[in-house]
């Protein structure tokens, strides 16, 4: 017998299987998912209808998925909190494979069967997707993305196979703290594509996606869905770390985040220094030498402002949160203006992460990380000294801080709704000062005297 971990991927013998499950049957479902979003789901509680699997008797089944049509990619095997199932006993031909899930209070999809090159693969997945009214309603949201992904995209190579984008790429225990929400099928869809891509596009990527994976893991933040950009410093200044390769290194970083974050794994570049500029969009097919092939002239001067307004216009259309990755190198010269943009910014579905390069000091960030009279605390400022010389789990850690905090407080302000999306309706204003005492009509004493009160 052959025992699978958590996250395991193998070729299938035979596609006739037969599984032998612990736990009650009347607590676990069975769902086929066609290229054409049209989804099958079985109690397995009952005799499943069609020609797809075949109850034997409780917690017995068998599946065959040579008789599936070619529309169908996918198979699901999901199990609720009362059916306690955690071990599963797979036949395929000669082979015998055993599985052990988690347990757990939501449903947990246990194995996932999926077709690659000709044949069928195994996935044990092992991981929880939520209540049966989340997995009700995330998968048609899930099935519209895996058709699209199918439609768009050849076959990847057997090289490729572990990232198939109807499959999950790992088990996510819930995070110890921070946000708790499931992952969305949908979400997943999209993380395993952007891996998929990775391993084609740009290899040396797939293991620092991996490092980033498990550092938003931890921080609770892997369920997330942001729209990921970039600003760049791009005064004087700031050469020598865009000629060592730094901030090439950063840019592989922040792209990196948004393949667990970002809704396409496209990531928007502006650039500024006296003014700012579109720097293009980074992705996975382009990140090779991307600084390298960048055009653009560094200015003689920093300014935050515009590139601060600049963002938030753009985010203001935007399907998501948006997170801002602020780098710079030194002071700017507008104050002022600045701190009026952060604050109006305040109100807006945007979070700005100031990654500051070099030995500083930067005082400034600092205020704007602190600075009162915001809607909520909208910044966060992190100083990295030699960007070459800091691992990525730290650098992750780093950019992980206090996205968690901003998600919750951004909506009990009204910022976000309860799906974690923009609200796009009334928001709220920056906070105004307490106005003075209103008069009291009453009061017909000298307006001198009132200002004895």
């Amino acid at each position: 017998m052959h025992i699978l971990q958590t996250g395991q991927r193998l070729s299938l013998p035979s596609p006739q299987l037969q599984l032998q499950l612990s736990g009650e049957a009347g607590s676990g479902l069975l769902i086929a998912c066609d290229a054409q979003a049209r989804p099958l789901m079985l109690e397995l509680a009952q005799r499943p209808a069609g020609q797809l699997a075949h109850l034997q008797q409780v917690g017995q089944l068998t599946l065959d998925l040579a008789s599936l049509p070619a529309t169908v990619q996918t198979v699901a095997v999901l199990y609720g909190p009362g059916g306690q199932a955690s071990e599963v006993l797979l036949n395929s031909g000669s082979e015998q494979y055993g599985y052990e899930g988690p347990v757990g209070d939501t449903y947990t999809r246990l194995m996932e069967f999926y077709r690659r090159d000709g044949g069928w693969r195994l996935y044990a997945a092992g991981e929880a997707v939520g209540t049966l009214q989340q997995v009700h309603a995330s998968l048609p949201e899930m099935l519209r993305q895996a058709a699209q992904l199918t439609e768009q995209s050849a076959p990847p190579s057997p090289a490729a196979q572990p990232s198939q984008s109807q499959s999950l790429n790992t088990a996510r225990p819930a995070p110890a703290s921070g946000p708790s929400t499931p992952l969305s099928l949908s979400k997943q869809a999209t993380q395993a594509k952007l891996l998929s891509l990775a391993k084609d596009q740009a290899p040396a990527m797939v293991p620092v996606i991996e490092q980033a994976r498990l550092t938003l893991q931890k921080a609770g933040l892997d369920t997330l869905t942001f729209e990921v950009v970039l600003v760049l410093d791009v005064s004087a200044s700031m050469t020598p770390l865009f000629k060592s390769g730094q901030v090439q290194r950063l840019v592989e970083r922040a792209l990196a985040v948004a393949a667990r974050l970002d809704d396409n794994g496209e990531v928007p570049v502006t650039l500024f220094g006296t003014h700012a500029r579109s720097g293009g969009t980074v992705d996975l097919s382009n990140i090779s030498g991307y600084i390298r092939s960048m055009r653009f002239s560094y200015d003689g001067g920093t300014v935050y402002a515009p590139a601060i307004r600049e963002v938030v216009k753009n985010a203001s259309n935007a399907s998501w949160p948006t997170l801002v990755l602020f780098v710079t190198d030194g002071e700017n010269s507008d104050h002022r203006e600045a701190e009026v943009s952060m604050t109006a910014a305040s109100s807006e579905a945007v979070f700005f992460k100031f990654l500051a390069l070099g030995d500083g000091p930067f005082r400034f960030l600092e205020k704007l990380d602190t600075m009162p009279g915001r809607v909520v605390d909208n910044a966060n400022f992190a100083q990295i000294e030699n960007l070459t010389r800091t691992d990525d789990a730290e650098l992750f850690s780093l950019i992980s801080q206090e996205i968690g905090d901003w998600i919750p407080a951004a909506t009990k302000a009204g910022i976000l709704n309860a799906e974690g999306r923009p609200n796009r309706g009334a928001r709220p204003g920056p906070p105004r000062p307490t106005p003075p005492r209103s008069a009291d009509p009453a009061d017909n004493r000298p307006w001198w005297k009132k200002l004895l009160d």
